[in-house]
């Protein structure tokens, strides 16, 4: 499982002690962005930036490729992310693309899904 991630934040430097774990016999790789690596062999995406632009022409670049994309700026389910955490009333939340699920022909868990709050690209 290739994880990259995608950060200008020292603090996302916490996610990097996920590499060499395990999840249900499948080993993580944790590695930061590199273009090559990235937009053709990872399994999950994670964007810890502010910076709109440079997100949003990543998300072009690998739109409707099986890619779990998850980011942590305002808007990103809008610009076609899939997983958007954010705070609400001092807890962390987060809100899934359903559009983009579909489309990146991904698959997400009931359980998942109840703890969510559901956005399709119809809502504005």
């Amino acid at each position: 499982l290739i994880m990259c991630i995608a950060s200008d934040n020292p603090s996302s430097e916490v996610l990097f002690k996920l590499d060499g774990k395990r999840i249900k016999q499948r080993k993580i790789k944790v590695i930061a962005y590199q273009e090559g690596i990235c937009l053709t062999r990872s399994h999950a995406l994670f964007f810890a930036t502010q910076d709109k632009a440079s997100i949003q022409q990543v998300l072009d670049r690998i739109k409707g490729l099986s890619i779990l994309t998850i980011g942590e700026v305002d808007g990103f389910t809008r610009m076609g992310g899939v997983i958007n955490f954010f705070e609400e009333r001092n807890r962390l939340r987060f809100r899934v693309n359903i559009d983009a699920v579909k489309r990146n022909a991904l698959k997400m868990s009931s359980q998942l899904l109840v703890s969510a709050q559901i956005f399709t690209e119809g809502d504005e």
